[in-house]
């Protein structure tokens, strides 16, 4: 039996995660997937950091508390789903009639949760559950239909991680410590991984998890190759980057413990900075001040006002599913 608890690395490792999760949509807003630097970035990190935040959610996992879990994830879902659409309406205007069937830009990665909380006490009695979550993936990825409403195509896309998570997670972290060549083979994957977002042109709705792939190419068995080649390229990716995580500064341990707050809150400071703030700079400053902006975001969302703030709006809610 593998046992972790709650760990300076594991920490540390979320912290990066969530400081990627923010730098990848500042960049997004201000550089776009236009330019060969944003865009190398860009495909670098989706193909990391969304993965591990899943794979990780699956390491931790208690199939005991899959009701908690499930009613915790969907209660914030839906007091933020709320926020998010007033907040849109307030600074944007518009229809937002779209966010009644299809969770708000960054709310899917809650409500997918939550659905996962739900689904997988049920999938880990089939004994090839993992083939089977690799099968929904590729398959959500082939078919000729609309994605996005309920989350379907990055609930079904990114399954496999948690599964694998559930399944493996803890043995599969422990073991990454015991060979020391685990940390060269890591360094070549991740640069590797850079390289390849250099040169490779992707569609960034792939790294999404909501690209009907057939879309792109006629041949189904190029889409199975594709969606199999992202897979393991984000497994690899996230091993490597558990790997290496020892090496993190510190300061990535505190952001790693108040990654929730971080995640549901920079939307609002990225939509916000993006309608009203204004940068024109060549792309290397620009790049420098989305790395600043980031950074600024997580110290401010770190502080435990927020996370007191997301159970206040949040148990009200679990109360009623109790």
């Amino acid at each position: 039996m593998h046992k972790i608890g709650r760990n300076s690395n594991i920490d540390k490792i979320k912290g990066l995660l969530i400081f990627l999760v923010v730098f990848g949509h500042f960049l997004e807003k201000y550089m776009g997937w236009h330019g060969d630097l944003s865009s190398s970035l860009l495909k670098f990190i989706y193909a990391i950091h969304m993965p591990a935040f899943i794979f990780i959610s699956g390491m931790f996992f208690n199939i005991e508390k899959w009701k908690e879990s499930s009613y915790r994830y969907f209660s914030i879902f839906l007091a933020f789903q709320f926020l998010y659409i007033i907040f849109d309406y307030i600074v944007n205007g518009g229809d937002v009639s779209r966010w009644l069937s299809t969770p708000y830009w960054i709310m899917w990665f809650m409500f997918t949760l939550s659905i996962y909380c739900l689904i997988t006490p049920i999938l880990i009695r089939q004994k090839q559950v993992l083939f089977i979550s690799v099968c929904l993936a590729i398959y959500i990825g082939l078919v000729e239909t609309d994605n996005y409403p309920y989350s379907i195509g990055r609930t079904l896309s990114f399954l496999p991680f948690f599964i694998l998570g559930v399944l493996y997670g803890k043995k599969i972290y422990s073991a990454l410590f015991e060979k020391w060549y685990a940390v060269i083979i890591s360094i070549a994957v991740l640069i590797a991984l850079g390289i390849a977002s250099y040169f490779i042109d992707m569609q960034p709705s792939w790294l999404f998890g909501v690209a009907n792939i057939n879309d792109y190419y006629d041949s189904v068995v190029f889409g199975i190759f594709i969606k199999i080649s992202l897979l393991a390229t984000s497994i690899l990716s996230i091993l490597s980057v558990m790997r290496l995580s020892k090496v993190l500064p510190s300061f990535f341990e505190i952001f790693g413990k108040r990654s929730l707050s971080i995640y549901l809150f920079h939307g609002f400071v990225v939509i916000l900075s993006s309608k009203y703030v204004y940068f024109s700079q060549p792309d290397c400053l620009m790049l420098i001040v989305c790395f600043v902006l980031s950074l600024a975001t997580c110290i401010i969302l770190k502080e435990q006002f927020f996370g007191r703030v997301i159970a206040r709006l949040s148990k009200p809610i679990m109360k009623i599913f109790k």
